[in-house]
């Protein structure tokens, strides 16, 4: 079936972005190059991610940046001057040369490798995958289709569009919502979905961690 992906193979179609952009306003500093029990979150991240892919993609608002020092990935720049993580996915799909692309958040470090492989299996005739976690959809750990989207996000950034989720919502794109109840059975804890936003959240990820995810 079109968008199945077998489990211990790359997932060909798709391109991987780790989104490092974002201002860690509520951090109080960069979250991409801070460390959690000796590695960065992102190249937590890209443990997991950048084995499923052929390719994986740094996303970031401009370089130099810190993270190239650290992680042997290309990095592309923000193409449109947009604040949020719109400007990072529609700069990866006009970047890309597959037909999908799987952005997440580069303060996701326990994303799980089922948890995305599940995800596109989940692709077939849609335009999005995206999971719903906590009661909110998860826009970046998601699936998005460049041959559907590309051009409507064009236009609708060229109209003053700024939101990501706005987007998703103002146009007739197909999206496959993941809900909860599935997401459980292949993550019990959704631990995937912790985002890292404040010092708290770095108590509890490196909690998990040292009691063994």
């Amino acid at each position: 079936m079109k968008g199945k992906t077998p489990k211990g193979e790359t997932i060909k179609d798709a391109t991987a972005v780790v989104l490092a952009g974002g201002e860690s306003s509520r951090f109080g500093r960069d979250k991409s190059t801070t460390s959690i029990m000796e590695q960065t979150l992102t190249e937590r991240v890209l443990k997991t991610v950048s084995p499923l892919f052929e390719t994986t993609l740094i996303g970031v608002r401009k370089t130099p940046h810190p993270l190239e020092t650290l992680v042997n990935h290309p990095f592309i720049t923000d193409r449109v001057n947009i604040k949020g993580p719109l400007a990072g996915i529609y700069t990866a799909l006009e970047t890309i040369k597959t037909t999908w692309l799987f952005a997440i958040a580069c303060d996701m470090p326990l994303v799980r490798k089922e948890v995305i492989l599940y995800l596109a299996e989940k692709r077939n005739s849609n335009h999005c995958v995206i999971p719903v976690a906590r009661g909110r959809p998860q826009t970046l750990c998601a699936f998005y289709n460049k041959n559907a989207l590309l051009e409507p996000m064009k236009r609708y950034i060229k109209d003053g569009g700024r939101n990501l989720k706005n987007f998703l919502n103002s146009y007739r794109i197909n999206i496959c919502y993941i809900r909860e109840k599935e997401l459980s059975e292949i993550d019990p804890e959704l631990t995937t979905f912790i985002d890292i936003d404040t010092v708290g959240d770095m108590v509890v990820v490196e909690k998990i961690l040292r009691e063994g995810m």
